[in-house]
């Protein structure tokens, strides 16, 4: 029994593997359940008998991903970093993830094509918007960002900005450019609320924790005419 479970479950791993590359290779709309199957090697009939349908094995997919990815935020930030510091880590290794990791990867398009699904995977971004907002208080607190921001739409802010440089970045086909252009995103928040004595030092930050990453342009000019390690 113990060993039939087993089976059962990596099965229904390797299914949700083969979603995420179906979806990821083929788009939401043009991948089937038959194409899933014979990517995981299995027939349709297994396939079903762990998801109802192509729907399912997408949200159960968004539900891992977005679990996966909090998970590895809330790590970084009992690490006991800055705030400022443990959310540029967070976006910085999230980017990495979708470019590196196919399932982050599908799971992040999905969140942001929502319109293709009867029912739109939407709760993940109220979580991002609070873990968002959450940091950005303390950044407050620990003098590092101005206290007088609309703290609300600041969070709402960063939260859309990282799904807009990844829905850019994939309508220009052009995901190796996503780190960098939210490293850009990070660049102008931190020009515009971070304390003018501290701007220094976080834009070095930034570009210590962007630059480097996977297909990060390494001629990319820095972005800041700093050492990258100013006094904070």
């Amino acid at each position: 029994m113990a060993e039939q479970q087993q089976r059962a479950i990596r099965t229904r791993q390797e299914i949700l593997v083969a979603t995420a590359n179906a979806i990821n290779e083929l788009s939401y709309e043009k991948s089937t359940v038959t194409d899933i199957a014979k990517r995981a090697g299995v027939t349709t009939g297994a396939f079903y008998f762990h998801f109802t349908s192509k729907e399912q094995a997408a949200h159960t997919l968004v539900e891992l991903q977005n679990e996966l990815s909090q998970r590895k935020a809330r790590a970084t930030v009992e690490a006991g970093y800055p705030a400022l510091e443990a959310q540029l880590r967070v976006c910085a290794d999230l980017m990495d993830d979708i470019v590196r990791d196919p399932l982050v990867r599908a799971g992040i398009r999905l969140t942001t094509e929502i319109h293709i699904l009867d029912t739109p995977p939407t709760a993940s971004w109220a979580s991002w918007i609070d873990f968002n907002r959450a940091l950005i208080l303390r950044a407050c607190e620990e003098g590092d960002l101005r206290k007088d921001m609309d703290v609300d739409g600041v969070a709402e802010f960063l939260t859309a900005g990282v799904a807009g440089v990844h829905i850019f970045s994939s309508l220009l086909e052009d995901l190796a450019g996503l780190t960098r252009r939210a490293h850009v995103l990070w660049v102008q928040f931190i020009g515009a609320h971070v304390l003018p004595e501290k701007t220094a030092y976080w834009l070095g930050r930034a570009d210590s924790l962007f630059r480097g990453r996977a297909g990060y342009p390494e001629q990319w000019p820095r972005l800041l005419s700093h050492p990258a390690e100013a006094r904070r």
